[in-house]
C-alpha cells in the first residue's frame, strides 16, 4: 500500500523522501510482521515531488515483488497524484461517498479515462456510523 494521497506527515521515510532524493527504496518500504503485505506512508516532507521518476520506479519494483500494488492517490480532482501513476495497466477504484451526484461521478470518471485509465470500479465508501473489523 502506498499513500500518494493522505498529506500526513510521518516520522518515518515515506513516498516524499524517495521522490526528493533524501532517502533509499530500502528506507520507505516497510514490511509488516509474519505477512507479505508492505506499506510506504507520505514521509517527513509536507509534500511530494510528483514529477520525480522514483515514482513509478517504486511501483515497478514493488510490482515485481508483490502480487497487488495499491496506491492511494486520495481525492480526485487537481491535487490528486493519479496522473503521476498513468502507464501501467491498473485498475482504479473510485470511492464514492453517499449523496454524490452521478454526473460528479461521471465527470471525474470521464477525466480519469483521459488520463488513458480505462478499468475504472465504482465503489460506495463505508458510511462513518459502520465499524469494520
Amino acid at each position: 500500500l502506498i499513500d500518494a494521497g493522505s498529506r500526513n506527515v510521518s516520522a518515518d521515510p515515506g513516498l516524499s523522501d524517495l521522490c526528493s532524493g533524501t532517502a533509499d527504496f530500502g528506507d520507505v518500504v516497510q514490511r509488516q510482521p509474519q505477512s507479505n503485505f508492505a506499506t510506504v506512508s507520505w514521509g517527513q516532507k509536507s509534500s511530494i515531488n510528483f514529477s520525480s521518476q522514483q515514482c513509478k520506479t517504486l511501483v515497478t519494483a514493488l510490482g515485481e515483488v508483490f502480487e497487488t500494488v495499491i496506491i492511494d492517490v486520495g481525492r480526485a480532482g487537481l491535487a490528486s497524484s493519479l496522473p503521476t501513476f498513468t502507464g501501467f495497466n491498473a485498475l482504479v477504484l473510485l470511492m464514492v461517498d453517499d449523496g454524490v451526484q452521478s454526473s460528479v461521478i461521471e465527470d471525474v470518471r470521464q477525466d480519469i479515462f483521459a488520463l488513458g485509465l480505462s478499468n475504472v470500479r465504482i465503489i460506495n465508501s463505508v458510511p462513518a456510523h459502520v465499524k469494520v473489523a
